[in-house]
């Protein structure tokens, strides 16, 4: 099963600029400064020029990973499109990443220096349109004007069109095959293709990139690709295909079996215990995993993975999570502990609401401090999104069946305001209705990657469920119960 899983993920992010949709899913935003001191010491500027036709007005936000195991976002700086439709930006990086661009409901990434300066130029974007949780974003060409030799982004270019080649003619057509010799193949045209280039990030990038297909295609046991990728070797915090080796191995390492320890003690440790040191004197028995470094390391990918286990209780992996925040020994895991705690305690019950700030059409405030000591049920709706249409009837029938005891707001996220319009006029939905004011920070916020999309927030201001469920597929009823109403 691992081969067809990995394969599929594969093809995803092959041929083509590495995806950070394909790497994160979600989006979640954090401001706090990067925790590593050479971003302080040694950032030099970065210069990024871009043009977007037809986005005269619209917000660019600049947002950087602030580490690629949580795959946590951090806003880097906003700037606003011109009337020419140009846009720039003047960014501090310490090292080479994957930066990601949001101009309203579109995305897109590219990977920059430290000193790099780039010219960017986006296709034509379609107006008004709703995001899609399968929306590939826009597309993009980057032009670095002072790179020395080939771009950052042109290399990983031309290596994920050679990944592509090779999955297609040497294991799409015959995926239970031994693939060792015909990987060994590859990579050594991988060597000779790119020879003399002196970019240390894509060679990291590269390196890492062919362990993974190692992993996926299962020619190596995963405790020989510890031995030969990690131990010893530099932690690469902020290069993506470096994370995605290390946290596949690792889950599979962890959770595969036949290690010096079992599943049941790590349940008993998590969910019993919930105890940090003792889960990281069970992953010490192990001998690939006696240095401190490379063991907290795995303990981070374990907790992380243990999320999406039925075996593990989510509050009891949070609990040690945090722990683990206090207590792990290196600076950097802290702070990763930190933003994978922080992903995955928003939006769960009991955790606070993102505050918001909307303006009705008569230029009313509307903030999340207006419900207070009520239940809201907040929709994110768009006007041009049918299954939202299909939904205000229904809406409407259930505000009158429970408007007394539960406060209703529809946000239309529609890029212009005017689609909206119609719905967010007064009196013609029986409850208040918004434009979200092109407030793309706060989709983020409620991590808004498809419409329509439900969110039920209770009297205090705290996350009762999220996401809730549609008014025809059965709110009333949990409202009901919820409210005891």
């Amino acid at each position: 099963m691992r081969l067809y899983f990995c394969l599929v993920i594969l093809f995803i992010i092959s041929g083509h600029l590495y995806s950070p949709v394909a790497a994160t899913g979600l989006l979640t935003l954090v401001t706090e400064s990067h925790p590593f001191t050479h971003d302080r010491d040694t950032a030099t500027y970065v210069r990024i020029d871009g043009s977007f036709p037809g986005g005269s007005g619209e917000k660019v936000r600049l947002l950087k990973y602030t580490d690629r195991i949580s795959n946590r976002l951090r806003e880097a700086d906003v700037c606003i499109v011109d009337e020419d439709d140009y846009f720039s930006f003047m960014i501090e990086l310490a090292e080479p990443q994957e930066v990601y661009l949001r101009l309203a409901h579109s995305h897109s990434s590219f990977f920059a220096v430290p000193g790099g300066e780039y010219i960017l130029s986006f296709a034509t974007q379609e107006m008004g349109q709703p995001p899609h949780p399968l929306d590939p974003g826009i597309e993009i060409e980057v032009e670095c004007v002072n790179c020395e030799g080939k771009d950052t982004n042109l290399l990983i270019s031309e290596f994920g069109r050679m990944v592509a080649d090779y999955l297609d003619t040497y294991v799409a057509r015959n995926i239970r095959a031994n693939h060792s010799h015909s990987l060994k193949r590859f990579s050594g045209m991988a060597d000779t293709l790119f020879a003399g280039t002196e970019d240390d990030f894509f060679s990291v990038y590269r390196t890492y990139y062919t362990a993974y297909l190692g992993h996926a295609l299962n020619t190596s046991p995963d405790a020989s690709l510890i031995e030969s990728f990690i131990i010893e070797q530099p932690l690469h915090y902020l290069n993506p295909m470096y994370a995605d080796f290390v946290k596949t191995l690792f889950e599979s390492y962890i959770f595969g079996g036949n290690r010096d320890f079992t599943l049941r003690e790590l349940m008993t440790v998590v969910n019993r215990e919930q105890g940090y040191y003792s889960l990281m004197d069970i992953l010490g028995r192990d001998t690939l995993l006696k240095d401190g470094r490379i063991r907290e390391l795995a303990m981070l990918v374990g907790l992380q993975a243990m999320f999406s286990m039925d075996d593990f209780d989510n509050e009891k992996v949070l609990y040690v999570l945090k722990k683990a925040a206090e207590e792990c020994v290196y600076r950097e895991h802290s702070f990763i502990a930190q933003n994978i705690a922080a992903q995955y305690s928003r939006l769960k019950p009991g955790s606070p609401a993102p505050g918001f700030l909307f303006y009705d059409n008569e230029g009313t405030e509307i903030s999340l401090e207006d419900f207070r000591g009520s239940y809201l049920y907040m929709f994110f709706w768009a006007a041009a999104c049918p299954v939202s249409l299909s939904e205000t009837g229904p809406a409407a029938d259930l505000y009158e069946d429970m408007g007394e005891s539960v406060s209703f707001l529809a946000v239309f996220v529609d890029r212009e305001k005017e689609l909206a319009a119609p719905f967010t006029d007064k009196d013609v939905l029986p409850f208040r209705t918004v434009h979200f004011g092109g407030d793309y920070s706060l989709l983020d916020q409620y991590r808004l990657r498809s419409i329509p999309q439900y969110v039920l927030i209770g009297p205090q201001g705290k996350i009762v469920s999220y996401p809730f469920v549609s008014p025809s597929a059965g709110a009333g009823e949990r409202l009901r119960r919820i409210t005891g109403r």
